[in-house]
């Protein structure tokens, strides 16, 4: 089932780039079948599937956009109805995850190869297909377009998945260290390419706190500790070696924050939340309710708010950002402690300054089976 599950997630992540309806539709699919296949064998073995606290603020998301949808609080309530189907796909892949809880290493190890094997093939069809996906599909863009994922930050927030799945393995696998630590500069090198300015904070960070986590786990003590701190930092270097530090360089250099898009929409966002703080405007509203608040013509089609945090207030009022808390506050300290699970973490923090959890429904259900899987591994 292990095998299974990442089978699922692999197939939503290699169809990102399709903006054809059977893409999500499959996946989900999928994701659904699963877990009626978990259901059935608990039926079968007359016993109960196995259920974890951290289900709860899942199964409440999609609960909640019905409530929105039932006493017409939605303002586009064909969006919320599509949201709540991809909340509940998230639920399922969380619900196959906790029956999974004795049995993480296969998905571990699946994983940590699927993100290293992609991420070589993004960076290769990124620096030679002119923007084509695979080298045989028009994306429609020319340039950083990295596997399955147009858009680079996207791509830098993958890496942040699975880059400490990567290192837990170099620490996990004695026999292969080198081979996994060499992965995990390929995929640090991933970040650099991307020329994510969020993604290098976010990548440095994760850097540190996988050695502060590791420390006070004591997987590392005294010259380990060190050999561990030296291992990052040339794993830093070496990822900028291979892929270039200009891109990202120049980014960090030319930023002027007058000119940052998000700071209009994230004031405009805010305008949206004081209107509705307890009811929202409708899970997966944002697009059509924000043009009423918008204070400034950005000139683009705002169709997020270009932060999770923010829009999940805006789309679902309290009780969403309730939700997500609780989620994220129960997982946080066994994300930390597992070390491999410690990506998921960041990743919801960079959700603070971009939108890693929306539009990309596959990525999402990616980030929250990580998440319950390494919050309820016991191996």
């Amino acid at each position: 089932m292990s095998t299974a599950l990442f089978v699922c997630l692999a197939w939503g992540i290699l169809t990102l780039w399709v903006r054809d309806r059977w893409a999500v539709a499959s996946f989900q699919t999928l994701a659904l079948l699963l877990a009626s296949v978990c259901l059935v064998k608990c039926w079968k073995e007359s016993r109960r599937p196995r259920w974890h606290a951290v289900l709860w603020p899942l199964a409440a998301v999609p609960c909640w956009g019905l409530c929105q949808l039932a006493l017409g609080w939605s303002v586009d309530p064909w969006n919320t109805s599509e949201s709540v189907l991809i909340w509940t796909g998230h639920f399922a892949v969380a619900f196959v995850a906790v029956q999974l809880a004795g049995a993480t290493r296969r998905f571990r190890l699946l994983f940590a190869a699927f993100g290293t094997v992609l991420a070589v093939e993004a960076l290769l069809q990124c620096w030679t297909s002119d923007g084509r996906v695979y080298w045989l599909f028009d994306s429609g863009y020319t340039e950083r377009v990295f596997g399955p994922f147009v858009y680079h930050n996207k791509f830098a927030q993958f890496i942040e998945l699975v880059l400490p799945v990567v290192l837990f393995q170099a620490l996990q696998d004695r026999r292969r260290t080198l081979l996994w630590l060499a992965a995990a500069a390929l995929l640090f090198g991933g970040i650099l390419a991307s020329a994510s300015r969020s993604g290098l904070l976010m990548g440095l960070l994760e850097l540190g706190l996988l050695l502060a986590a590791a420390y006070l786990s004591g997987a590392v003590r005294g010259k380990a500790l060190a050999w561990s701190g030296v291992s990052l930092a040339l794993l830093a270097v070496s990822g900028g070696l291979l892929a270039g530090w200009t891109g990202v360089m120049d980014r960090l250099t030319g930023l002027d924050p007058r000119l940052d898009l998000r700071l209009p929409i994230w004031k405009s966002t805010l305008a949206m939340i004081r209107e509705r703080p307890a009811t929202g405007f409708g899970l997966g509203s944002f697009p059509n309710a924000y043009p009423a608040y918008a204070d400034m013509d950005v000139g683009l089609i705002v169709n997020t708010a270009h932060q999770d945090w923010l829009q999940w207030a805006a789309e679902g009022g309290v009780p969403m950002v309730l939700a997500m808390l609780g989620f994220t506050g129960m997982a946080a300290p066994r994300l930390m402690r597992s070390l491999w699970g410690a990506g998921a973490l960041v990743v919801l923090v960079h959700g603070l300054l971009d939108y890693p959890m929306h539009q990309n429904p596959a990525f999402a259900s990616l980030l929250i089976a990580v998440v319950v899987l390494a919050a309820t591994s016991t191996d």
